[in-house]
């Protein structure tokens, strides 16, 4: 795999994802710039004397997207089904970008700034300020097996609010509302695991709704109102001092790894709600992820650096 070197300043470095549905594609966000990256087989010759053996290599094409507005600032990104990126920004939108073909596609605008964002089969749910969750319908186009090029197919985000939900706390005395800055669902969907903007981490028991087209035309064809979720939100602890950026689950264990603007990366035991381990990070961390099997923990930080840790031998 050849090397390939941040393609902005460390500073304005913000995360790299690699494509879920093809892992030979990922794209690096900058605070203006999407890059997004192609990886190609190649083959590279070596000279061992006389001798020139072929050997296998790769190479690397990228594609640059910025903006029509040059102050508006990018702030995180999530791929989708349909290898577009939808990128939040500062101004109270969302973009969904053609990353290969560098085309803006749609931009979603809302009411007030956004913090987070996640896809399900059937919703875009959006983290707003005052603690807002809004879930927002998807279209889904119709995808036949005759057809020659998928490429053009892609979702919509409607401009329908399903659901919607309020965390509803405010931070000491202050009056400013705390707000989720990262979500993502548990592997059985039944659990929307979330982390706010003061370190606090918990879970929300409001399932993912799956697609289920005969229903989905029946409500269509009947108007449906807003739903209004009730919902307790269950804290399970507040497990860093600053605002979580990640969350991810340890193989087939209770045990978690979070990352913070804290510049901590803490591995947890969720039963207990108790710290295993803590690691200081220089710079602090932006992107994580783990291996299946949880041994592993990838991590990237705001100044471009990407370290892997192995968590094996945790207890």
């Amino acid at each position: 795999m050849p090397e390939t070197k941040l393609p902005c300043k460390p500073e304005e470095y913000m995360q790299v994802k690699f494509n879920p549905g093809d892992h030979n594609k990922f794209c690096i966000l900058s605070q203006s710039v999407l890059y997004s990256f192609s990886i190609h087989q190649a083959y590279d010759v070596t000279e061992r004397g006389d001798q020139k053996i072929l050997g296998e290599s790769y190479r690397t094409n990228i594609t640059e997207w910025r903006h029509d507005n040059q102050d508006m600032m990018f702030c995180k990104f999530i791929w989708d089904p349909f290898s577009r990126v939808h990128i939040v920004t500062d101004q109270s939108c969302i973009l969904m970008v053609h990353p290969k073909k560098g085309v803006l596609e749609h931009t979603h605008h809302l009411d007030g700034g956004v913090h987070a964002i996640l896809l399900t089969q059937k919703h875009l749910i959006v983290s707003q300020d005052d603690g807002l969750l809004q879930w927002f319908k998807l279209d889904l186009p119709v995808i036949l097996s005759s057809d020659k090029d998928n490429d053009t197919k892609h979702l919509t985000v409607e401009n329908v609010v399903e659901m919607e939900w309020n965390l509803n706390r405010t931070i000491g005395e202050t009056g400013d509302y705390e707000v989720v800055s990262h979500m993502h669902y548990s592997r059985d969907f039944r659990q929307l695991i979330i982390g706010t903007s003061t370190g606090m981490f918990g879970r929300l028991e409001i399932e993912a709704e799956a697609v289920n087209f005969e229903e989905d035309e029946e409500e269509a064809q009947q108007k449906q109102e807003k739903r209004v979720m009730e919902n307790e939100f269950v804290e399970l602890g507040r497990f860093h001092t600053e605002k979580i950026t990640g969350i991810k689950e340890l193989g087939e264990t209770t045990q978690l790894v979070t990352i913070s603007t804290d510049h901590y990366m803490t591995l947890w035991e969720s039963t207990t709600q108790s710290p295993i381990a803590s690691v200081y990070q220089p710079s602090y961390p932006t992107s994580l992820d783990v291996s299946s099997d949880g041994c592993a923990v990838f991590l990237g930080t705001h100044l471009g650096a990407f370290r892997i840790y192995d968590v094996s031998n945790r207890r």
